[in-house]
Formats: C-alpha cells, sequence, structure tokens
C-alpha cells in the first residue's frame, strides 16, 4: 500500500510508516524487513510523528482520529480530540518545548493537544482551507494551507 509519511524511531534502528490502508509499519533500518504493524484507523493515515522523548507515536488519519500509541508497542494511549470536530488531521507536529503535540486541520484549525493528558489546549481558525503543514520554533508558529497561503503566527 502506498506509504503518506515516515518517521525515524528515536534509536534509528527502526524507521515507521504511515500508510493508505490506515495502518503504521515498522521497519527495521538494518535488513529492511517490516517488524511489525500497529492497527486502530479505519482510513489513510495522514501523519505521524514521534514524542520527543521517543516513547510514543502520534497519528493523524482521514477517519478525523488523532491517536497517540505506546512507541515500543503500539497501544493505544490517548485518542486526541472530539472525532471528527474539524474533519481530519493533515500534519503534526510536536512542540517541543511544552511537550504539546500540534494538528493542523481539513477545515483550517490549529489545535494544540497536552501529550500527558490528552486534553486540548488551543483552538484557532488560522486558514481558510486544509492545513496541510507545519514549522514551530519557540513560540513563532509557521503553517502552509491548500488556500495557497503561508503564515507565521503566534498562539494567542
Amino acid at each position: 500500500t502506498s506509504i503518506q509519511a515516515c518517521e525515524y524511531f528515536q534509536s534509528g534502528r527502526h524507521i515507521v510508516s504511515a500508510s493508505l490502508d490506515g495502518e503504521v509499519r515498522i521497519w527495521s533500518t538494518r535488513s529492511g524487513v517490516a517488524v511489525g504493524v500497529i492497527s486502530g484507523h479505519s482510513a489513510p493515515i495522514t501523519s505521524l510523528c514521534f514524542t520527543p522523548n521517543g516513547q510514543h507515536l502520534v497519528t493523524a488519519s482521514n477517519d478525523k482520529l488523532v491517536k497517540m500509541w505506546s512507541g515500543t508497542l503500539g497501544s493505544p494511549v490517548h485518542n486526541l480530540g472530539i472525532s471528527g470536530q474539524h474533519g481530519y488531521g493533515h500534519c503534526l507536529v510536536f512542540d517541543r518545548s511544552k511537550q504539546l503535540v500540534t494538528v493542523g486541520y481539513h477545515d483550517g484549525f490549529v489545535l494544540k493537544f497536552n501529550i500527558q493528558t490528552g486534553m486540548q489546549t488551543f483552538t484557532k481558525k488560522v486558514h481558510a482551507a486544509a492545513v496541510v503543514a507545519i514549522a514551530i520554533f519557540e513560540d513563532i508558529h509557521m503553517t502552509a494551507s491548500s488556500d495557497r497561503t503561508l503564515k507565521i503566527w503566534t498562539p494567542s
């Protein structure tokens, strides 16, 4: 199945990939062979990333769910947000300084979730269309959208 995103596991010995079939595959960087599968989404996974400490993996999917998983076992830890509240998450990134995951949604919203509790801590309509990329440096956020704009902003 087609791969939508990939990320190195902190140790560098594994890579995880997000697929159109709604599964995350864990690959050995030494052999190139899939060594595990994480299932739990019912639609294509659009984005994934590890928490800064590498202990958890977060996935966003077209099934309108953002999920946090145990990074080593792939067991679910949290569903982040309310299913379908803002459509589906297109992209996500960690704000390393605040232990938050930031998610860009199909409807132009950006939401932040606490990775310890899974609770939403921030909501803002940033774009007129889907947020397709996010970058964060300190408190400066940059978002790109299918509305053909790139915005630089700070949470308020």
